[in-house]
């Protein structure tokens, strides 16, 4: 390959990464000055939650979905994505009292069974877990991160020879 079209195609990567930095710094201005102008607002909190979670800034992002419970403590969104964080940060005990709470409250939802599950996996409770992710695909069998989930479940309870009680 010539000089010339490895120089344009580095200058290339270079533009492109620094239009992404730019136009993620870009949004997260966008973000808290909607949060400022409308501090009450738990859309705008959530938003900014969200923003934070997508760039792997969980601290914040629990932050700012406290907030939104503060102003609406039973908003779905802001307990589950929040739980969600606590789990990438391997703070499963907060996670799990959030996943379980809401699987009281919404026990035919396929997606909270499958966070539960992946939650009790990432604890240990393997027992739990397989319960959790057979009870989510039951309610809906096209759940591909249960699917997925059940099957690394399966491989590494296989790999470390793990016996299940039996149901």
């Amino acid at each position: 390959m010539k000089k010339s079209t490895l120089f344009g195609i580095s200058l290339l990567i270079v533009l492109f990464a620094a239009t992404s930095c730019s136009n993620k710094s870009v949004e997260l201005r966008l973000l808290k000055r909607e949060v400022k102008k409308n501090p009450n607002s738990v859309q705008s909190h959530n938003n900014l939650a969200f923003y934070y979670d997508r760039y792997n800034e969980c601290d914040k992002a629990i932050e700012e979905y406290k907030i939104s419970l503060q102003l609406r403590p039973n908003d779905f969104l802001a307990r589950n994505n929040m739980a969600q964080c606590y789990y990438k940060l391997k703070k499963y005990g907060e996670a799990l009292v959030i996943f379980e709470k809401l699987v009281n409250e919404y026990p035919e939802n396929s997606i909270i069974h499958s966070n539960l599950a992946m939650t009790y996996h990432g604890m240990g409770r393997y027992d739990d877990a397989s319960l959790e992710y057979q009870k989510a695909l039951e309610i809906n069998p096209n759940n591909k991160p249960a699917k997925d989930g059940y099957e690394m479940f399966k491989e590494e309870i296989q790999k470390k020879n793990i016996k299940l009680k039996e149901k």
